[in-house]
């Protein structure tokens, strides 16, 4: 998120959030309307377990996730407005493997939400988005730039 105060800060929120819940939702939505198009089966209780037995043995293995494992450009805040650098930090962000994932769990999420069509796929994503969206306007707010009057 790119360092705003003021009466910015929620408007650049704002649409940094809607950035990654549209990226993530739709990822999300479109990959469960793919694996229904495919007349593949939802994955059961005993296949969804197992995917999260073996993703948690990755991620004790220190297998790291497929992913970039970087982060979003911090030049985007420095050469764009900070509303335009909040809606391209969020549609980056709301696909995981686009920045750093620290565990298999996005993926196991994603693979067991989609499975149930697009409605599972779409639940998937607004939940990546929102546990995404928090943490890092938590972080954000702790390091924002006092706006005038603040």
């Amino acid at each position: 998120m790119p360092p705003v105060g003021g009466t910015q800060r929620l408007a650049v929120a704002s649409l940094f959030t809607l950035a990654v819940t549209l990226s993530s939702v739709g990822l999300g939505a479109t990959a469960g309307s793919l694996w229904t198009a495919l007349g593949t089966p939802p994955l059961g209780e005993w296949a969804a377990s197992a995917l999260l037995g073996v993703a948690l043995l990755m991620d004790l293995s220190g297998l790291r996730p497929l992913a970039t494992h970087r982060q979003v450009p911090r030049e985007w805040g420095r050469l764009l407005g900070g509303r335009a650098a909040a809606v391209l930090y969020g549609l980056r962000l709301g696909i995981g493997p686009l920045t750093i994932l620290n565990s298999w769990a996005w993926w196991i999420g994603l693979i067991v939400g989609v499975s149930h069509g697009a409605v599972g796929g779409t639940i998937a994503g607004a939940a990546f988005a929102l546990s995404r969206a928090g943490v890092t306007l938590g972080a954000g707010y702790r390091t924002a730039v006092p706006g005038p009057g603040e």
